[in-house]
């Protein structure tokens, strides 16, 4: 039987020296076979050969010893399978941080968390917003510039219903970096009633809608709440609003309506078919283009069909209009999917480019 013979190198900042090894589907994914060798702090070397038959493709990630030390990205987030595009070329990697013992940071790190309950327009329940302070905001008398995320069941609790964007985790690992300083304002949304209060047109086909009055609340009286009780920055270049498919249509059409109050926009995934008709409006660009205000737009490669199509037709629309516009950033995962995990593993990478 042929073989295939592989050569890896890898590159870790980590120079604990604990043994690195390399699992895949070419060992039915065992952690303890294939052990690398220490040539340098940080580099690791290992070669061996297998069989030429096996299924493609060829699948494997690196871990310390245990699948409980799996290799992460440089913000926590669990790597998705590496692939081998030729075995027969070396295989050079980076990995930039590893899970510890099922932990990816460092819990000293977290945010705290503050609880407030708030009655939004139209209901009589008391609706939690959740606010994640910088773990050390009370060791400082520092203002924070503040991002108001929607969904907010979704965003830091574990056990959630759809998941988790696990943003508390995330803040955690930028503290390492000194990328933390932000007061993250997190709105739970209606539950039954969520599409009918992220929808902006007040009547989408037989759908009702009350955004405009969402909206209404975020700047009359959930702002002023925030700016009074906590020390943050009030103007728009420090303040940001975001979200996910709906969560990330409401957050658009607030900084589309209000720019003089959002001047960053996190808009994940987000559902502009509701809007279609203003889609192609060159006027509902113009708020957008005239106010200095920073755009991070992510899509997944795997979510429904039109949902790449109409990201990718507003950021060509966009800079159809303003051309030099370098405050807008597209992002396109190509294995992405409509849902929190892949929302969570954007999420500090838009958080870096809005505010650092």
């Amino acid at each position: 039987m042929t073989s295939y013979h592989l050569s890896f190198n890898l590159s870790t900042p980590d120079v604990s020296g604990e043994p690195i090894c390399i699992a895949g589907s070419f060992n039915d994914w065992k952690e303890h076979e294939y052990q690398m060798k220490q040539t340098a702090p940080g580099e690791y070397k290992i070669e061996f050969n297998i069989p030429s038959n096996l299924k493609q493709p060829i699948e494997y990630k690196f871990l310390r010893t245990h699948w409980a030390n799996v290799e992460l990205d440089e913000f926590g987030s669990v790597t998705e399978n590496r692939v081998i595009d030729d075995p027969g070329e070396p295989i050079r990697a980076w990995v930039p941080r590893w899970r510890v013992n099922t932990k990816v940071c460092d819990t000293d790190l977290e945010p705290i968390k503050v609880f407030h309950e708030m009655v939004l327009p139209r209901t009589r329940k008391k609706r939690r917003i959740s606010v994640l302070l910088p773990y050390d905001y009370y060791q400082s008398h520092k203002k924070y510039p503040v991002l108001y995320l929607m969904d907010g069941q979704n965003l830091f609790e574990e056990g959630a219903p759809f998941g988790s964007w696990h943003v508390h985790k995330r803040m955690a690992v930028l503290a390492e970096k000194n990328r933390h300083e932000v007061i993250i304002v997190c709105i739970d949304h209606a539950g039954k009633k969520r599409i009918e209060e992220f929808n902006y047109i007040r009547h989408y086909q037989t759908e009702p809608g009350r955004g405009h009055l969402f909206i209404d609340w975020i700047v009359g009286k959930l702002k002023p709440m925030i700016d009074k009780t906590y020390r943050s920055h009030t103007d728009p270049s420090n303040t940001g609003i975001g979200g996910s498919s709906m969560g990330g249509l409401i957050s658009l059409m607030a900084g589309i309506t209000r720019p003089e109050v959002f001047g960053k926009l996190m808009i994940f995934s987000p559902s502009l078919w509701k809007i279609l008709d203003m889609l192609y409006d060159r006027m509902m660009y113009l708020p957008l283009v005239s106010h200095d205000q920073y755009i991070y737009l992510y899509a997944g490669g795997k979510e429904a069909a039109n949902m790449k199509g109409f990201a990718t037709d507003f950021y060509q629309q966009f800079k159809s209009i303003d051309p030099g516009n370098d405050r807008i950033h597209f992002s396109v995962v190509a294995s992405g999917q409509h849902n929190e995990k892949f929302w969570g593993k954007e999420f500090p990478f838009a958080l870096k480019y809005l505010f650092f």
